[in-house]
């Protein structure tokens, strides 16, 4: 600390600094040692709906866009936290913790391909063999071969950052397609900004079982821009 003691911080000893280091920034202290919880690694399925690859990819007039939107905003309130996904233009993507055959056995898949069709699809041994290889790299290739720098990261267009609310999809989902079609429409909702939905594996770590891991505003909300 900033008077030279050296602490253990966790939930029984220091919780509040120790709540604070899970995402207060820094200055608190120096972090000398860190104790993390793994877990097994779990396959990952990465799926591209592609329905448009022309300038029409973000238009709202394309029928695909408003079904691409369509498709999470009705799923959003009984979201299964294995999917997850991200914004695209001319697709929907979305990636599954699991297998595959777990994976096309889930109501949302049969309802993303009776919409699009069959999806492409690429396996990962784990989330880490996914990031490591973001860059297009085979994924057949040891994790150590990918380059994390090809990851995408924020850029200087980035516009912004704010939290939409699964209440507001489920209360009002006509108004909130067409909130997110005329952002991609405008530029606001690009690949290169960063924006994600969070509905994900994050969200089933409940306030109950461990309520400083995730941000209570991140817990209400299914979408990031």
């Amino acid at each position: 600390l900033a008077d030279g003691q050296l602490v253990q911080a966790n939930k029984c000893s220091q919780p509040a600094l120790f709540k604070t280091l899970r995402g207060g920034g820094g200055g608190f202290g120096v972090v000398t040692a860190v104790h993390y919880k793994l877990y097994p690694p779990t396959p990952l399925q990465y799926y591209n709906w592609t329905f448009c690859c022309d300038a029409h990819s973000n238009d709202p007039s394309n029928p695909n866009v408003s079904k691409r939107w369509d498709l999470f905003i009705r799923w959003a309130p009984r979201w299964d936290h294995r999917w997850s996904t991200k914004h695209i233009s001319g697709a929907a993507i979305y990636t599954f913790l699991g297998t595959d055959a777990e994976a096309q056995a889930t109501p949302f898949y049969q309802d993303a391909t009776a919409t699009f069709g069959p999806p492409g699809h690429t396996s990962w041994r784990s989330v880490l063999h996914w990031k490591l290889n973001a860059g297009g790299t085979n994924p057949a290739k040891d994790d150590t071969s990918g380059n994390p720098s090809s990851m995408r990261k924020l850029d200087a267009h980035y516009q912004g950052n704010w939290l939409i609310p699964v209440d507001y999809l489920a209360t009002k989902p006509e108004e909130a397609r067409d909130l997110f079609m005329n952002m991609s429409m405008s530029g606001a909702l690009c690949p290169l900004h960063g924006e994600y939905l969070l509905l994900g594996k994050q969200n089933q770590i409940t306030e109950a079982t461990d309520s400083t891991s995730v941000n209570p505003a991140t817990r209400r909300a299914a979408f990031q821009v």
